[in-house]
Parts: C-alpha cells; sequence; structure tokens
C-alpha cells in the first residue's frame, strides 16, 4: 500500500496545486499542515517537525492533535499524531499508517538573546539538531541537521533566512535542503511568503523552485487559545487532506473576541506589598512552623506587578470600571501610596470604582480608596479612621531594675534607634524629628483623603478627629455611600448595567499574551531592577516569602556590576526598602555605584535611586552617589549618622553570683568581653565612629 502512494504521489510531482487550510487558530502547528513553515520560522508544534530549536520560543505551553490522510479516497490509511511542549521540553506519540506507534522527544533552550538551539528525537528514522537566530525584528535565520536515530548518519542538511518587512505583518523567506546521502545534491528549494491581513487572518503561499510545486492557504484565528485547522491538497488521482486541534497557554489576536464588549473589572484587594518578585520555596522545602501561634501566611502581591496591571487596565477602553472587594492591604505606607496614585490614575481616566467591604475597612485602607465612587459595606462593620500615631517602648527603668547596662555610643542624639534602651521616653531630638516627619505625612494623609471625598482640609481633619466609625456614623459622614449584606451587592453588581452587566475577574484578565515580534526587546530600552530589600549586612541576601530579611552586599554589588556589564541594559533602578545596617556593607555596595556612575568608564550608565517605605541609614547610603533619587510622600528616609551599642548583662550575672575571671595575651584583647567597656575604650569606639561618620557626610 506505501509502495501504491509513492506511485501516486510521483504523478503529482510536478504539477501546481492550490492548498486551502482554513485554520482556526494555529499560526505554524504542523510543518505539513502550513504552508510557508520554514526552518527559520518554525516556534510552535511545527518545531517536532521543522526546526526543533523553535520549540523554545517562550510561548508557554502547547498541546495539539493533528490527523494526516495521504489519500482521501482510502481513509484507512492515516496518521495521527499527539504532541506537547512548554518552553522547549516536548514530546509526541504517532500512531502510524501501519497500526504501529512511534514517539519523539525535544530539548530546546535559548542560549543568549534571540538564539536558540533544540534537538528532536525520534524511536525510529531521526535526529534533528537545529539552530534559530533572531538578531533583529525583522531578520531570522535557521538551520537543521536530519542524522538517523542513532545519530550515526547525516541524511540532510537544511538553512533559511526570513525577513519581516513589515514587523509581523509580511514574512518573506527560503530554505535550501541538501541531501547529504547523495554527493550533497540539493533536494528542494522553497520559497514562502505569509501576510497578516487583519487580526485573526493570515495568507500564505509557498513555491518549491525545485519540485516546481506551488502552495497556498489562508488561517483564521478564531478563538484566542484554542482552535481547529484542516488542509486539503488536491491532485489529478487523488486527493489528500490533514486536520490540526491545538490548545496554548498563551492568547493570540483573533477574528471574534469571546470576551468582547464593555466589562467591569473585580479585584479581591487583600494581602502584603512587596518590592522583590515572590519567592517561590522548592517543592523539596517539606519545612514546618512548630509555633502554635503562627498564623497562614498573607497573599503576598509584588508591587511593581500590581502597579503595572492596574495601568494596563487603565488604558482599556472597554473597561468601565473596577468592583474592589476590600480585605486588609498592608506592607507599608509608601507602598500604599503608590497603589492609591495609580487608582486615582485610574478614575481620572473616565472608569469608575466601587468598593466594598464585608469586615469593616482600617485607617490607612481607607486612605487608600477614598476616592472611589462609591463606597459600601456590612451594617455592623466599621470605618476605623482615627489618623497617625508612632508609639514606642522604652525599656530604661526595667533594665535599671534588673542591673542590665545598655552601652550605646553616637554620633547625633538624632540617632535613635537605641532610645529605648537607654532612655526613658522621647527625646526633646526625636520629638523634632518625628514631629516634621509624621506632621508631614498626616498632611499628606488628610490632604488625599480630602481630594478623594471632594471636602475641603479643614472638613478632613475634623471627619479624621471624630473617627473611629460605625456604619450609620460612616454614612452620616459621608464616608460611604450605604451598607449592605453580601448577598445584597451582589445583586447591586449584576445590575450596574441593567441586565447585561459582564465582569471579568481580576486572575482572568492577565493571561499571557501570544508574543508575534521575533525580538520584542529590539528597539526598546533595557531598564535593569535591582531590589535591595532588608537590613545590610555583609555576605550574600536571604530571601524570604514575604521579601527579603538580609541585604547582603555581594548579591547586591553582583547584580550592580553585571548590569553595568550589559551593552542591552540602558539605564539601572536600585529600588530601596531598608532601614540601614552593617556600615562596611552599605560602602561596598555604594562603590559599585560609583563604578556605575563614575569609575567604569566604558560602562557609565544613568543610575536611579527609587526608594519605597524606607530608604535611611545604610539606605540612604547606598543611594546617595545615585544620579537621581526618588523619594514618595510616605518615605522615611536620611538619617545620617552612626551609631553603635549593646545590651550588657555582666552586672546582672554578677548579682546572682555569676563571675568572669580572664587571662590575655595582647592589651586589648578583651575589648569585647562581656565587661563593660572602659572611658578608653568609648573614647576609641567614639573615635573610630566620627571617622565613619565623615566618611558618609564626605561621600
Amino acid at each position: 500500500m506505501i509502495k501504491q502512494n509513492e506511485v501516486k504521489m510521483k504523478k503529482v510531482n510536478k504539477i501546481w496545486r492550490i492548498n486551502i487550510a482554513i485554520l482556526f487558530f494555529a499560526s505554524n502547528v504542523f510543518a505539513q499542515l502550513a504552508p510557508g513553515s520554514g526552518v527559520a520560522v518554525s516556534e510552535n508544534l511545527d518545531g517536532f517537525i521543522s526546526n526543533p530549536a523553535g520549540l523554545a520560543v517562550p510561548h508557554g505551553w502547547q498541546l495539539g492533535f493533528s490527523g494526516v490522510y495521504p489519500d482521501l479516497n482510502d481513509p484507512d490509511i492515516a496518521e495521527y499524531w499527539i504532541s506537547f511542549n512548554s518552553d522547549g521540553l516536548g514530546s509526541y506519540v504517532v500512531a502510524e499508517q501501519d497500526g504501529d506507534y512511534s514517539y519523539g522527544i525535544s530539548l530546546a533552550a535559548p542560549i543568549g538573546k534571540g538564539v536558540y538551539t533544540g534537538l528532536n528525537w525520534h524511536i525510529k528514522n531521526r535526529l534533528d539538531l537545529g539552530l534559530l537566530i533572531r538578531p533583529y525584528n525583522w531578520l531570522s535565520a535557521g538551520a537543521l541537521m536530519n542524522l538517523d536515530h542513532r545519530g550515526e548518519t547525516l541524511n540532510s542538511i537544511q538553512a533559511g533566512l526570513a525577513m519581516r518587512p513589515f514587523r509581523h505583518y509580511l514574512t518573506i523567506g527560503a530554505d535550501l535542503k541538501i541531501d547529504a546521502l547523495n554527493d550533497y545534491k540539493m533536494i528542494n528549494l522553497p520559497l514562502y511568503a505569509e501576510a497578516e491581513l487583519v487580526n485573526g487572518i493570515r495568507f500564505r503561499a509557498g513555491y518549491d523552485i525545485e519540485q516546481e510545486e506551488l502552495s497556498a492557504g489562508l488561517a483564521f484565528h478564531i478563538a484566542p487559545n484554542m482552535g481547529f485547522a484542516y488542509k486539503h491538497t488536491p491532485g489529478d488521482d487523488f486527493s489528500s487532506g490533514a486536520f490540526d486541534i491545538l490548545v496554548e497557554a498563551h492568547d493570540r489576536q483573533s477574528i471574534i473576541n469571546p470576551d468582547g464588549g464593555d466589562y467591569w473589572a473585580r479585584l479581591k484587594l487583600e494581602g502584603f506589598l512587596i518590592e522583590e518578585p515572590p519567592f517561590e520555596k522548592s517543592p523539596f522545602n517539606f519545612s514546618i512552623s512548630l509555633n502554635p501561634f503562627a498564623g497562614p501566611l498573607p497573599r503576598i502581591i509584588q508591587l511593581r506587578t500590581f502597579l503595572d496591571q492596574i495601568r494596563e487596565l487603565t488604558a482599556d477602553k472597554k473597561l468601565k470600571g473596577l468592583i474592589i472587594d476590600l480585605g486588609e492591604l498592608s506592607g507599608g505606607f509608601q507602598k500604599l501610596a503608590e497603589v492609591r496614585e495609580a487608582l486615582e490614575n485610574f478614575k481620572k481616566s473616565g472608569k469608575k470604582i466601587i468598593v466594598y467591604s464585608k469586615y469593616g475597612i482600617s485607617n490607612t485602607n481607607y486612605y487608600l480608596i477614598s476616592m472611589a465612587d462609591e463606597i459600601y459595606m456590612q451594617e455592623l462593620a466599621e470605618i476605623d479612621l482615627r489618623g497617625i500615631m508612632v508609639e514606642m517602648t522604652y525599656f530604661k527603668t526595667l533594665l535599671d531594675t534588673l542591673d542590665i547596662v545598655a552601652e550605646v555610643e553616637r554620633i547625633s542624639p538624632y540617632k535613635s534607634a537605641l532610645d529605648p534602651f537607654t532612655n526613658t521616653g522621647i527625646s526633646p531630638e526625636v520629638k523634632e524629628n518625628w514631629g516634621q516627619l509624621f506632621s508631614d505625612i498626616f498632611d499628606h494623609f488628610t490632604i488625599a483623603i480630602a481630594s478623594g471625598r471632594g471636602w475641603s482640609k479643614e472638613q478632613a481633619k475634623t471627619i479624621i478627629d471624630a473617627g473611629p466609625y460605625s456604619a450609620s456614623e460612616a454614612l452620616n459622614a459621608q464616608l460611604i455611600n450605604g451598607y449592605m449584606y453580601p448577598d445584597e451587592f451582589e445583586k447591586f453588581v449584576e445590575k450596574l448595567d441593567g441586565d447585561k452587566t459582564k465582569i471579568k475577574q481580576w486572575k482572568k484578565l492577565f493571561h499571557p499574551k501570544y508574543e508575534r515580534n521575533w525580538r520584542p526587546d529590539k528597539g526598546k530600552p533595557t531598564i535593569a531592577i535591582i531590589y535591595a530589600v532588608g537590613n545590610i549586612m555583609p555576605g550574600k541576601s536571604k530571601p524570604g516569602i514575604t521579601g527579603s530579611s538580609v541585604m547582603g552586599d555581594e548579591t547586591i554589588s553582583k547584580a550592580i556590576k553585571m548590569a553595568r556589564q550589559d551593552k542591552n541594559v540602558s539605564a539601572i533602578i536600585l529600588r530601596i526598602d531598608s532601614g540601614g545596617g552593617s556600615a562596611l556593607a552599605s560602602d561596598l555596595m555604594w562603590r559599585e555605584v560609583l563604578a556605575t556612575t563614575n569609575l567604569d568608564t566604558n560602562n557609565v550608565k544613568p543610575f536611579i535611586a527609587s526608594m519605597s517605605n524606607v530608604a535611611a541609614s545604610g539606605g540612604y547610603y547606598i543611594a546617595m552617589q545615585a544620579d537621581t533619587i526618588v523619594a514618595g510622600p510616605g518615605t522615611i528616609t536620611g538619617s545620617i549618622g552612626v551609631i553603635l551599642g549593646r545590651v550588657n548583662v555582666t552586672p546582672l550575672m554578677e548579682r546572682f553570683g555569676i563571675n568572669f575571671e580572664r587571662m590575655k595575651w595582647g592589651e586589648n584583647s578583651d575589648f569585647f568581653s562581656m565587661r563593660l567597656w572602659t572611658d578608653a575604650e568609648r573614647e576609641r569606639l567614639h573615635k573610630y565612629m566620627v571617622e565613619m561618620y565623615e566618611t558618609f557626610i564626605t561621600k
């Protein structure tokens, strides 16, 4: 039967034929289903046949089912494929014409920007080694070596070049295939072109100069991430056909948008904001907490990702507004301020914001959503609007009672980190400092609420001073628009646009998009963002679920150096959320910033320090060499000074009969022993700190 089919194929070998393919989804599904596929344009499931390097192009996971009928007059002769690929790791199973089964696997990976390599192994008859190079958005080159499945015999070599003179709207290319078993004779020389007529519709044409064959096809992308493809090839004696069904993760442009039309977005807003990308624990980490009082971890939200999502929705002309189911969002005042600013811009774009809280609204969360057009909550819930308070606990009297001594040396009385151990109350310097700092923050807090509710600043302050509020009191004060039970709010939401209200949940709005450009990074400036989070210490950073607890100088310095030496990086942003720590580690990181802005003349780049909640002491030290320093209305920064101290329990231990005897070799070998510092030692420490402080203010 196979030989009979080969004879039939020879009869149509030099006859022009037109292939009309109705492709409901796939752009390049399999090579035999996609007229115009070549080794330079392979980047989907066609990589199993055309070029396995294309399987490494990041399009998420793809699952396909394909059927090939060499002769439609005899449908019993068929071959079926099931294939799967997830960013370079793929496999497929083939039900062959003779009833046997075979399988293959593929491995592919990027080896540079725009450079991919891959291999495809079939258990019976082939081993493909592929290379794909895309130096520009308009140029792609591919190469393929086909060997026998043992990798012992080279069968053929194929190379191709493709160009896109009008981005992804037009692709033209050519392949050259050489028979390595037959004196490297040319087997075929196909030319191909593909044009995107409108979103979701593509026209393809191909012509093989050697075989004198013409092929053409139309592709219709109906659904964003699933579809059906069919190809029909007419001939003199018989016709062949093939179909394909494909499902994939990334959304593509389609003719019909199933989610089209105006809609509302709905967001459950609660959790903990962090700066860094969320830390992913290893699946092999089986550690458990033995703390019986430890509750569940909050939902972790990366601030930058969340802000980008709000901005994306702000630009969506079909979005009418945002419905917020408010829980408790925390993570620091400046982070909340940045979310609030994004929500304000969302509202200024002409969209509405509706908020519902089942359990009440906290002080800072009311500041967060005060610009909402409508605010509702449950009848017995409260609004805990009270203003801003700073409370410090002091231990000096307790330590004196226990004969515990806090030994502290500092440059300035404004450096107050260890005041709780040395003072019995707030010092005049701290009152002055905190008074200015938190007066500014409270001023911003009051003005923001006044602006959000349409009040004067004085009216907003009067309402804040009268808090907190029950639901009825909040309604009378115009803090909310009403109160409802959750089921009543659901009915209210369903009727926002009459009977045609369309609501999309937040998580479903941000599906990954299918990237049609070959080099989306080209033509755009690349800005490196380095997150400097946690207490500053020598060594490596320590990431955690709620953000890094330690900012290590080795980790941050290495990141800055790599970004500086990367020719593709145009500028660097250092995002800081740290109250300081080690002066030595801070100075080492400062040195890398200096190299970026000044010393490394071959790699000088714009350097921006962006401050989150806190960038104080060492956190300011690593920022001060930046070309530009940006802080928000809720940022706490400065604290330029040096402090050193310890809590000494020696007098307490001696009180209970615990004594220390020392033998020493070296006059100062007991400098940091358990005994109290001498006046001479304090003087030496102070001198060292003065030198450190002079270095700080000089730089």
